[in-house]
């Protein structure tokens, strides 16, 4: 499998990891140093965005500004948990040859809401550096909240890690 497909995989499973293992009051309570978001908030808009890839990679269109708002998504970390396992069962059937492949992408909010070019290759290192950037904020609420440090490698990019 591709090292761009792995580190996403990666970074997701390890997130489920963290996020199956919080209590619903953890993973909704607002953290002040955050701007009062939760990790609910964040987990939220990493699936959203994974979720769109998904369903848009086999027409070449990935409208990343139609996210469906799951309540249940927002409350529930185990159900958080089983979508992000989801998407990564979605990942691993992700084809390499088609990396290369021309998309039409519509971005979210602040946008103009024009369709633009991109490829696969492109939208995946986004798409894992956003949810780096979310998770890392995640990690720094959550240790706000509980005080509980998370494992180092949940809030780094896969590949800084020297593993």
């Amino acid at each position: 499998m591709d090292t761009l497909i792995d580190d996403n995989l990666l970074c997701l499973q390890r997130a489920v990891e963290i996020i199956a293992r919080l209590s619903p009051a953890d993973y909704t309570k607002p953290c002040a140093t955050a701007d009062n978001s939760t990790a609910a908030d964040h987990l939220r808009l990493i699936t959203d965005h994974y979720q769109a890839f998904l369903i848009g990679i086999g027409s070449g269109a990935i409208d990343y500004s139609t996210a469906e708002r799951d309540p249940q998504l927002e409350s529930d970390p185990l159900y958080a948990a089983a979508v992000m396992r989801g998407i990564i069962m979605g990942l691993e059937q992700f084809e390499e040859h088609l990396y290369t492949q021309e998309l039409r992408i519509k971005k979210d909010a602040g946008d103009t809401g024009e369709w633009r070019t991109s490829t696969p290759h492109h939208e995946l290192h986004l798409l894992l550096a956003h949810a780096n950037h979310h998770f890392a904020i995640i990690a720094t609420l959550l240790h706000a909240n509980t005080g509980t440090p998370l494992p180092r490698q949940v809030d780094v990019a896969p590949d800084s890690h020297s593993e």
